[in-house]
């Protein structure tokens, strides 16, 4: 079975999907959808010769001959781009986060049931191989009883204005990775969180009212604990690192290298550091395009389902809520 993929959404993100699905024998990219009819035809040969190009996403879900989407459109537009592929009768991949509210994630959810179609959220770090052995060191036992998880995530730059004006928090933006990797860790769902943010980076992120630096804490429903801290700015580079601690030993997602070397000089000891999320995440990106097309082709369950997104948008939206008021605050389950 060959997949026939629609891109809709032909930024970064955009291009790297489009690139591999032009490198996988079980799918071929038939359409790219953008506003900005430069960057869908950039990104159509990216994927391959013959990919049709729209600057509007309702051409590509009214094809038949279209069998699923991947939506790498603004944030903002997640919720309305699922709901509307569901009713296309289209299998959905989307980026993260599935929606800015829980009020539109639910619409989009049931969109997706009602339709009876599949969708996979984009948690890319859930493919990460150090992240897959992790996961499946802790799923054996053999850290025993979980005791505390830690994440950080650091950004070596704060997004771009345009990004901002779509997906303007830190919580929804850059913690949800946090969030959704350390309950998929845990193994259990984030009971309560209490979060702490300040605008230290631009004066112009003080005058919005905007976070660029967080800690949040968690309480899971396992009785675990956890800490995530997130920054935009990361001069050395792009940095995420977790650690889980048990009661038979500890497993721990350090410092990525770009590369294997090492240079020692009179200065010191300094090593090729990733400086953005492409270059850490690369692979787990096209290792989820895969699966996607995988789970379409065997029928099977996306491992970041609809249900994963909405979990992790709850409570990075129980962590903006307790940053600006104060306090703990409990995850909504519903």
């Amino acid at each position: 079975m060959t997949v026939r993929i629609g891109l809709i959404g032909a930024g970064r993100i955009g291009r790297k999907h489009a690139e591999t699905v032009s490198r996988l024998s079980t799918a071929v990219l038939a359409a790219v959808a953008d506003a900005d009819e430069a960057a869908a035809t950039a990104a159509a040969e990216i994927g391959g010769k013959g990919a049709a190009v729209a600057t509007d996403y309702r051409r590509l879900l009214d094809d038949p001959g279209i069998d699923a989407v991947v939506i790498a459109a603004p944030t903002n537009l997640h919720a309305e781009l699922i709901a509307a592929a569901a009713a296309a009768g289209k299998q959905i991949f989307c980026e993260k986060p599935i929606a800015l509210t829980l009020a539109e994630a639910d619409v989009a959810l049931d969109a997706v049931s009602r339709a009876g179609v599949r969708l996979q959220i984009g948690f890319q770090r859930r493919f990460d191989p150090a992240y897959e052995r992790a996961h499946a060191a802790i799923r054996a036992g053999e850290l025993g009883r979980l005791f505390f998880l830690r994440s950080t995530t650091r950004d070596p730059e704060p997004p771009p204005e345009n990004y901002l004006r779509a997906s303007p928090s830190i919580f929804t933006d850059t913690a949800i990775h946090d969030l959704d990797m350390l309950r998929w860790l845990a193994g259990a769902e984030i009971s309560e969180v209490s979060a702490m943010g300040a605008a230290l980076i631009r004066e112009a992120h003080s005058e919005r009212g905007l976070t660029d630096t967080a800690v949040v804490s968690l309480r899971f429903e396992n009785g675990a604990l956890g800490v995530i801290d997130n920054c935009w700015q990361a001069v050395y580079g792009y940095d995420v690192r977790t650690e889980v601690l048990g009661a038979a030993g500890a497993v721990e997602v350090g410092h990525a290298r770009e590369t294997a070397l090492l240079r020692l000089d009179r200065r010191g000891v300094a090593a090729d550091y990733p400086f953005w999320f492409l270059d850490r995440f690369g692979l787990a990106y096209e290792r989820e395009i895969a699966d996607f097309v995988r789970c379409i082709a065997e029928d099977a369950e996306p491992r970041a389902t609809g249900e994963d997104g909405r979990q992790a948008l709850a409570a990075a939206l129980a962590a903006a809520e307790s940053a600006r008021d104060g306090g703990a605050v409990k995850v909504s389950s519903q």
